[in-house]
């Protein structure tokens, strides 16, 4: 006669709830990173609001300090977008244009150098010019089917409207949705070790996200400052992508 070992039934039932909450996680992966980057992109808020909520009149809600913060962001983004990225827009005009001279320069033996180092040079500057016209030929053949990612690209563009329209509520109803998730154990040990996560989890992403900007700020600043003190040519331009890149790890 079979045996019915309890222990075994219990394993097998937490293996398959494990796996069923993966694939569900799976399933709603990019709904989960549009709710991620809405998180962060509060906590990055967070210590603005709280300040202009300590400065601002009292008010039973955070909105109107929510309302400031969201407008003076805007404009710092404007005037970035208007004074720094006219200045990029205009140096990546110009390396586009110069790029073909350069490459004849490059091309252009070196006086007074060895015969084995030109031919060196003039090797991997063929072997640049064939990867350029791969890569113009991929892109080529790929127009045609450009026109059925439109859709695609129109979803993210939703995706960055949603992202700052949940970090809006988050920062508003934040303190309560966490009330409300303390609320559902009872006073015990439970309690009190979920109350400790949360302020952990919750101090550990202030920290994270003021860190991350720090040292996305000081790249820019520095990468610009030192470029443009040894004359690098398109000095803005290397500190913007600089700025960008030290993001994408994170994200």
């Amino acid at each position: 006669m079979l045996g019915f070992d309890r222990r075994a039934a219990r394993v097998t039932w937490t293996v398959a709830l494990v796996v069923l909450l993966l694939v569900l996680i799976y399933l709603v992966r990019q709904t989960l990173f549009v709710f991620t980057l809405a998180v962060l992109f509060a906590y990055l808020l967070a210590p603005l609001v709280n300040f202009l909520d300590r400065v601002l009149p009292a008010s039973r809600t955070r909105t109107p300090a929510l309302a400031l913060a969201y407008v003076m962001v805007v404009a710092i983004l404007v005037i970035a977008i208007m004074q720094i990225g006219a200045r990029v827009v205009d140096e990546a005009n110009t390396l586009i244009k110069v790029f073909p001279d350069m490459l004849a320069k490059w091309q252009a033996p070196t006086p007074g150098a060895p015969e084995s180092v030109n031919s060196i040079k003039e090797q991997i500057l063929a072997r640049v010019r064939e990867q350029i016209m791969e890569g113009t030929t991929s892109i080529l053949s790929a127009l045609p089917k450009a026109g059925l990612k439109v859709l695609s690209v129109a979803t993210h563009l939703i995706d960055v409207i949603i992202v700052p329209i949940l970090s809006f509520f988050f920062l508003k109803d934040g303190r309560r949705i966490r009330d409300h998730a303390v609320e559902l154990f009872a006073d015990g040990p439970k309690r009190v070790l979920l109350e400790d996560l949360l302020a952990d989890v919750n101090l550990l992403l202030a920290q994270y996200m003021r860190a991350l900007l720090t040292l996305c700020m000081a790249t820019f600043i520095t990468y610009g400052i030192f470029f443009s003190i040894i004359r690098v040519p398109y000095a803005i331009l290397l500190a913007a992508l600089a700025f960008a890149l030290e993001c994408i790890p994170r994200i």
